[in-house]
């Protein structure tokens, strides 16, 4: 988990995109972020290398002087600790205050309402 609270911001960047392409190659992630970034080459090489340093990525294999990076960190763990950090330094690790500040915050339909009210009864039928 410490290298999850490690990754920064941009850092993150590059991994959605591993993410999504399950393994890269630092041309592809350059590629892949050209459009939503305005980052030079040499700024994603960085980031690239201070996640692998990290331990949040790794080079899976090596073809020539290409290497194809995968992620270590998965998506789901980098979420679930995300949302429990977010949880404890906003909100006290009060769940009912999270909702309640989304739900005053955010439009609701009826359709996310009755969704909500099923994932609840689902968890209270479990605990």
């Amino acid at each position: 988990m410490d290298t999850i609270s490690k990754i920064t911001d941009a850092e993150y960047k590059v991994m959605r995109v591993v993410w999504q392409l399950q393994e890269a190659t630092s041309a592809q992630i350059i590629q892949a972020l050209e459009g939503t970034e305005s980052w030079d080459p040499k700024t994603i090489y960085t980031l690239i290398s201070r996640l692998v340093n990290k331990g949040a990525l790794e080079i899976l294999r090596t073809q020539g002087r290409t290497h194809y990076y995968g992620a270590v960190v998965t998506q789901e763990d980098y979420r679930r600790h995300v949302s429990s950090s977010l949880l404890e330094r906003l909100y006290g690790n009060s769940l009912k205050n999270l909702v309640a500040c989304f739900l005053k915050e955010q439009p609701v339909s009826q359709e996310e309402i009755s969704q909500l009210r099923k994932l609840l009864e689902e968890e209270d039928s479990h605990g």
